[in-house]
């Protein structure tokens, strides 16, 4: 089951941040499903991390539904490539698969074998909670409900960037990752009534793989509560009247400007040229 099909009629924080960057992109992604949905490498990547964190068992089991091991050289290669990318399978030939078990070994070692690496307790836990007549949903990595602790993690690139210190410091990444946790706080808490400190644990895919721990205590996850749930009545509002605006015409939360409108992902199919029968100036 893809994440469409898991998550339909629920409002997950990767729908709520697409609403936030573009209501429109969000609509046509997931309400109207006109977006292909593609597994990217880094998507399958950090999956597979995930669970190769739970067990070498689950992550050889991911491999089997997701990848098709082989190449397009002869006729019968080719036919069987076809196949598999119709039942949604992911190319990768036996060279490359065994560079990224051995990639993803290397960023589980350099994961595990830190001092400040916390086991998993409970993995893979899913919250649907009703919220003011919608369905909330959330995946979380780990919950750990007697430690009040929900942990996340994150493969990327390089760790460079979540580093302050770092020239090329990109503090969205960061407030991103803490929105996510913020909202699995919130979950958690509607659900359980526990309010929980989160974790992220970063590993970069470097050839030499290196890690990155942050600890957002519940106060600090919590000042973002104003803000997912003015998001999350912003959500409903455009739900019940079906519509949605245009991110270059909005200053709220984030304006985006025309270059990134006409590169994203939705422009081809986006009602671009119709806008003014999408949205009032009056609705801001």
């Amino acid at each position: 089951m893809n994440y469409q099909e898991k998550n339909a009629g629920f409002l997950t924080h990767s729908k709520l941040q697409a609403f936030r960057f573009c209501q429109m992109y969000y609509y046509l992604k997931y309400e109207e499903n006109a977006l292909k949905e593609s597994k990217s490498d880094a998507l399958l990547m950090g999956t597979a991390f995930d669970l190769r964190e739970q067990g070498s068992e689950k992550f050889d089991d991911f491999i089997f539904k997701n990848f098709h091991v082989g190449e397009r050289r002869s006729k019968q290669g080719k036919i069987d490539c076809e196949i598999a990318e119709s039942e949604g399978k992911a190319i990768i030939t036996n060279n490359a698969l065994s560079k990224m078990r051995e990639q993803i070994e290397q960023m589980y070692n350099a994961m595990t074998q830190s001092e400040l690496y916390i086991p998993l307790g409970n993995p893979q836990e899913r919250i649907e909670i009703e919220y003011k007549g919608i369905k909330l949903a959330g995946d979380m990595d780990d919950l750990q409900l007697e430690n009040k602790l929900i942990i996340d993690t994150k493969t990327v690139a390089s760790v460079d960037f979540l580093k302050r210190s770092h020239p090329q410091y990109n503090c969205k990444y960061r407030e991103y990752y803490k929105m996510q946790l913020a909202f699995y706080q919130l979950l958690v808490e509607l659900k359980h009534g526990v309010a929980c400190d989160g974790i992220l644990k970063v590993v970069s895919k470097e050839e030499t793989p290196r890690t990155i721990f942050f600890k957002e205590s519940a106060e600090s996850l919590k000042e973002l509560r104003g803000l997912l749930l003015e998001l999350i009545e912003r959500y409903i509002t455009k739900k019940e009247s079906g519509k949605y605006s245009i991110a270059t015409m909005l200053n709220y939360p984030d304006r985006v400007d025309y270059f990134k409108c006409c590169n994203c992902p939705a422009y081809g199919v986006c009602k671009f040229g119709k806008q003014d029968d999408y949205f009032s100036l009056d609705d801001f």
